[in-house]
């Protein structure tokens, strides 16, 4: 019941009303997606100005709900940047610097894609 939920918050899925982007429509039954979803990112030019857009993208079969991108800088700890059901995002780096950049999904079936290793998807050195 709907009683028993609110009291039990972890007898179901928390679901948030408030959001800046809205949830994606499932383009089938998330109850039935066991694949997880497949996740590119745009190439970037060898060298970038200081600010410079980065692109990506998913596909699954029940749809994406979340991307989380990954900044490595000069080879070194990979750190989480961003999370956002957002395709593109603008980043800001410092001239000299070396960034790679890896992405993950998560689909609304909460399959999440491989790259689990975090592998470099984009690379570029800020002028």
């Amino acid at each position: 019941t709907v009683a028993s939920d609110i009291a039990n918050p972890t007898a179901g899925p928390v679901i948030s009303i408030a959001t800046a982007t809205p949830m994606p429509v499932a383009t089938s039954d998330p109850a039935g997606d066991r694949v997880p979803p497949t996740v590119t990112m745009q190439p970037l030019p060898e060298f970038s100005p200081a600010t410079f857009t980065l692109s990506w993208m998913g596909e699954d079969n029940s749809g994406v709900s979340q991307y989380f991108v990954w900044v490595r800088i000069n080879g070194a700890e990979w750190q989480p940047w961003l999370e956002t059901a957002s395709t593109q995002a603008d980043y800001t780096g410092v001239p000299g610097e070396m960034y790679d950049f890896a992405v993950w999904a998560v689909d609304l079936a909460g399959n999440w894609s491989l790259n689990a290793n975090v592998t470099p998807m984009a690379s570029t050195q800020v002028q």
